[in-house]
């Protein structure tokens, strides 16, 4: 028997994406994961980081105060 999804899926970014959109570098998004900072997961075996939407929310709250 397989379970349904209740909900949709979370959208995953990329460091790169998050450099941009924060108009940081890709080394700043990768030290704020280090850090804590901003939540995210390592796929790949651990090379690749990924971050879920929430918490892109939850750092551009923190950083403008604002979600667009």
């Amino acid at each position: 028997m397989t379970e349904s999804i209740e909900e949709p899926l979370e959208r995953l970014y990329t460091p790169k994406e998050l450099a941009e959109y924060f108009g940081v570098t890709e080394y700043t998004i990768r030290q704020w994961l280090a850090d804590g900072d901003l939540r995210g997961f390592k796929i790949g075996k651990g090379k690749y980081w990924r971050i879920p939407e929430s918490a892109v929310k939850e750092k551009a709250l923190e950083r403008h105060g604002e979600v667009s």
